[in-house]
């Protein structure tokens, strides 16, 4: 079970040394530097290294260095700093294989991908977005999703799962910090907390609570994959933290679901059970005896979003009332087309492009009956590949996407950047586990019964 040490880019000072970058460029403003260093980067593990297994890190966390959305849409520096890394990447990636002789391997994931490209130059055909900028739009979303797993896939990305783990829960960590820092920075947090105001530059309140409720899991497998265990099962707590201060409900309730199964499966397939056990039960005391100390500010701060905006839709009904309206009210088979201002009418009033925050009914009224059905393959094959090995990676994986699949029936998820970069992520390690001749022996099969 314990992995054979590996170059400084396969390590753990690699993955944490990412991160604290990305944390100090989102604190300091300089996030055109780090993703300009990471084009660097790019090009230089391209060049020197067996596999690209270090772009990892890199992707996993470039989007969280952007402390303000200007960046990117205001002036050509952002776009410049960005099209360099991409393109060093690519070009990385291409010397990587020319030197070390490999041909791109294509998987089922791959074709569920292709699917999801299908749907978005189809989208809107029928209504007459083909060549818009929206249409444009739609198709770069979904292509830069292939292309960030194409160049990952296709550097040869080796099987460590402990690795492709410990890096996405580094992302949860970093997202971690820059909410406390952002609190502590606000002249009244507390006001800040009640107002649901948290804005970190890449995203908002929800956004940080479902990226956060993604890599939860993982810690969990590390976890089970520890002698230590107590040290992640204090990393989940900090996760979980993190997720009930974002204040976003649909992440709270997919952590509450998901809680009792996933440390259950942690402590059920520990390398050492009773320690993990044992460990489950000290945070579990020291969470009750916090909330125990702190219950009437804890109360004062949750009280509105319990007793207040509890359950309330918040105009979800509306919206998803609306989205079926925009489906049957164009081409049923291609939709009304993606992007903000796309052309279409709702009960005769001419309407810009919605969240519908309902991920099969977004791609319902945008893509149509075809791009449901792409959208369908395409959550198929991602599902088909955690299982395809019964590894206990897979497992914990699984139940990162199950709780993002739950966050997408109430809330925005597919296309946006902060959400497709994890998901293409676990697919490029989910390959990579398939593709391992014996991945059980770096990793346990698992049988929860």
């Amino acid at each position: 079970m314990i992995e054979k040490k590996r170059g400084f880019f396969e390590s753990g000072a690699y993955v944490a040394l990412v991160a604290v970058g990305a944390l100090t460029a989102w604190a300091t403003g300089y996030a055109a530097v780090l993703i300009g260093l990471f084009g660097i980067l790019f090009l230089a593990i391209g060049a020197t290294q067996t596999s690209t297994i270090g772009y990892f890190p890199l992707f996993a966390t470039a989007t969280f260095a952007v402390s303000d959305v200007a960046f990117v849409t205001e002036g050509t520096t952002g776009l410049l700093v960005i099209g360099f890394a991409v393109s060093a990447a690519m070009v990385g990636t291409v010397i990587n294989m020319i030197r070390n002789r490999r041909r791109p391997r294509l998987s089922l994931q791959t074709a569920g991908l292709v699917a999801m490209l299908i749907a978005a130059l189809i989208g809107g055909t029928a209504n007459g977005m083909a060549g818009s900028p929206n249409h444009l739009l739609g198709i770069a979303a979904t292509g830069g999703m292939l292309a960030v797993y194409g160049m990952l896939a296709a550097g040869g990305m080796p099987y460590r799962p402990r690795y492709f783990a410990g890096t996405l829960v580094s992302v949860g960590v970093l997202l971690a910090a820059e909410t406390l820092i952002y609190y502590l920075r606000q002249e009244d947090a507390l006001q800040s907390m009640l107002r649901k105001s948290i804005d970190l530059g890449w995203g908002i309140s929800n956004n940080i609570g479902l990226v956060v409720v993604l890599m939860m899991p993982l810690a969990l497998y590390l976890a089970s994959e520890s002698r230590v265990p107590l040290v992640w099962y204090l990393v989940y707590a900090l996760l979980a933290l993190t997720v009930l201060f974002s204040f976003s409900r649909g992440s709270i309730l997919a952590m509450i679901f998901l809680v009792v199964p996933s440390l259950c499966g942690s402590v059920r397939l520990a390398v050492r059970p009773r320690l993990a056990g044992a460990s489950v039960l000290i945070v579990l005391a020291a969470g009750v005896a916090a909330a125990w100390v702190f219950a009437d500010r804890l109360g004062e701060i949750f009280s509105e979003m319990i007793y207040g905006v509890g359950m309330d839709d918040n105009g979800r009904i509306e919206l998803w009332k609306e989205g079926i309206r925009v489906f049957l009210d164009h081409n049923r088979w291609t939709g009304a087309g993606f992007g903000f201002g796309s052309s279409f009418e709702v009960d005769g009033a001419e309407r810009f492009f919605r969240w519908y925050h309902n991920a099969p009914l977004q791609m319902l009224s945008n893509f149509g009956i075809v791009g449901l059905g792409c959208f369908a393959f395409h959550i198929a094959t991602r599902y088909t590949a955690m299982f395809r090995k019964r590894s206990k990676f897979g497992l914990f994986v699984f139940w990162g996407a199950l709780a993002g699949g739950m966050y997408g029936m109430i809330d925005v998820t597919y296309y946006t950047v902060y959400y497709l970069l994890p998901v293409v992520l676990t697919m490029v390690a989910l390959d990579a586990l398939n593709r391992h001749p014996d991945p059980l022996s770096v990793d346990q099969r698992f049988d929860l019964i």
